[in-house]
């Protein structure tokens, strides 16, 4: 008899439990009129209420926020995996006790050869 619609199967019960004073005031197929009465009559006040809270909540979590802060900075990215494994390697045998040589990538003739 009564439909058990999104949030309205409190209403239901209700009604079944006031048959009696139905049964007097209406007609065999009165409730589910006077349900869909009611249910149109209270319908747009809930909805009224829940924008209502919703503008609240809104209000209340942008009044929190300072625009005139700076914004959360980003990293910019990361070292390159190659770089990562070379200073890696690099640590492990600085560990056991050699040291790094820096010099020129490419020799000439006269620093191979001549100079020796």
């Amino acid at each position: 008899m009564c439909r058990k619609g999104r949030g309205w199967g409190w209403t239901c019960t209700h009604v079944n439990s006031i048959q009696p004073a139905l049964e007097r005031t209406t007609a065999k197929r009165g409730k589910p009129r006077l349900l869909n009465e009611t249910r149109n009559a209270v319908t747009p006040a809930l909805e009224t209420r829940a924008a209502e809270f919703r503008e609240r909540t809104e209000i209340a979590s942008l009044s929190n926020i300072d625009i005139t802060l700076p914004g959360t900075p980003h990293a910019r990215g990361a070292i390159h995996p190659l770089t990562q494994m070379l200073d890696r390697s690099i640590s492990i045998f600085r560990r056991m006790g050699f040291a790094l040589a820096d010099g020129p990538d490419v020799d000439d003739e006269w620093h191979c050869f001549d100079a020796l």
